[in-house]
């Protein structure tokens, strides 16, 4: 193999998957700079400097999902299709309803409130994550990622999951998006503090993606699964009180602040650590403002149990919540 000619080397590297390029840098050197050129040009764009293996293994396992990358097909042109989906995801179990929210006349009625100029259309809909959108702006993020990304997470969590879930390519724009900011954000932010979120109250981890619901009572530390939809968790200090997990919520009634609601739900606390050869172990910083603290984590993550405390047991941010917790690691390439 060492002996090969560049360009048979090259055209044997297009067959290759990412853990066999992987695997060709160990057996000869000079396969090491055909496997980067071969990485470099499968990425593309999506690479931002990441060109390792591990980020194009990654980026096979969501195409094996949701298809690759839509050419000419942007997050924005999927806003109209995501407010739909979720408008049915609401009433789900609700035939009467879906029934009627199928009719083309009331999908045309429906339309113009997301479309531009409407009132949940998506400049005015930035306006309610302005403070998370320019966080993000101030430390590097690129302004369209950062609006698409925040927009995203904010209202389209479950959305995104379902597809994901399903193998559907039809919001494959907002899912490659996803995966592009958490995995550009990850070689550059620290390790994350522990973070919470709640396991199954209003805006919970099991509301937005079933897998979550291998989490109860009586599950035992080594359970791992894997999830289909994106996870935030938050550090903040305002999430957790005496009676539990507090969710940050957008005031849109009263204004633009996010307020803290209490949930009625166990705790799901996340442990970070440092990136492996394996992945990566470690939530990434999205925004850190006057009002929150997230750390998020793409879809497809493996998520493990290490523990479980029952009420009243444990302590973190200075307070002993009523609720039990849930203590887990998570890994994911990027």
């Amino acid at each position: 193999m060492q002996n090969l000619p560049d360009d048979l080397h090259h055209h044997i590297s297009t067959f290759m998957g990412a853990r066999d390029l992987a695997g060709g840098t160990r057996v000869a050197q000079n396969w090491r700079t055909v496997a980067a050129r071969e990485v470099r040009a499968r990425l593309g764009a999506a690479s931002d400097g990441a060109t390792t293996t591990q980020t194009l293994r990654a980026l096979e396992l969501l195409e094996a999902r949701v298809g690759k990358r839509p050419t000419g097909r942007g997050w924005r042109d999927e806003w109209i299709e995501l407010q739909y989906a979720k408008l049915r995801r609401t009433f789900a179990g609700e035939l009467v309803m879906l029934d009627h929210i199928s009719q083309r006349e009331i999908r045309d009625q429906l339309e113009p409130h997301w479309a531009h100029g409407g009132a949940h259309a998506i400049d005015k809909s930035i306006e309610y994550v302005r403070a998370s959108v320019e966080w993000k702006v101030a430390n590097g993020w690129p302004r369209d990622l950062a609006e698409g990304y925040t927009l995203v997470m904010t209202n389209f969590k479950a959305v995104v999951g379902d597809a994901v879930d399903a193998n559907s390519k039809e919001f494959a724009a907002c899912t490659h998006l996803l995966r592009d900011a958490v995995a550009r954000r990850a070689a550059v932010e620290a390790v994350a503090p522990d973070t919470f979120n709640d396991l199954d109250g209003t805006y919970g981890l099991a509301r937005h993606d079933a897998a979550w619901g291998a989490l109860h009572p009586r599950a035992a530390p080594g359970l791992s699964f894997y999830t289909a939809a994106p996870v935030e968790a938050s550090a903040s200090s305002r999430c957790l009180t005496s009676d539990g997990f507090c969710a940050p919520v957008i005031n849109v009634n009263e204004s633009e602040e996010v307020v803290y609601e209490p949930m009625d739900s166990d705790i799901v606390r996340f442990v970070s650590r440092p990136p492996t050869g394996a992945g990566r172990h470690s939530l990434v910083r999205t925004a850190e403002t006057t009002a929150e603290s997230q750390y998020d984590l793409p879809p497809l993550t493996r998520v493990t149990l290490l523990s479980v405390d029952e009420p009243g047991t444990w302590v973190a941010l200075g307070v002993m919540p009523l609720r039990r917790l849930y203590t887990c690691s998570v890994q994911f390439l990027a």
